[in-house]
């Protein structure tokens, strides 16, 4: 059902989410090894948006999780 469809989604969500924090990592890490202090800013800034998106993507899951076992 609907629910099923949205767990699916947010499952899809949060795999997408780890490699687009693998990618940030990289260009992180670049940045650092080049001394590109606004590069590596900016993308410590998408890092921490992401992980924020991620735990409220993970609070969706649980409480879709929650509402199938009812």
């Amino acid at each position: 059902g609907n629910l099923e469809a949205a767990k699916d989604n947010f499952d899809q969500q949060l795999k997408t989410s780890e490699q687009d924090l693998q990618r940030l990592w990289t260009e992180w890490d670049s940045a650092a090894d080049a001394n590109d202090e606004k590069t590596q800013q900016a993308a410590q800034q998408k890092m921490v948006d992401l992980l924020n998106r991620r735990s409220y993507i993970r609070n969706l899951l649980r409480d879709v999780e929650e509402a199938l076992k009812s």
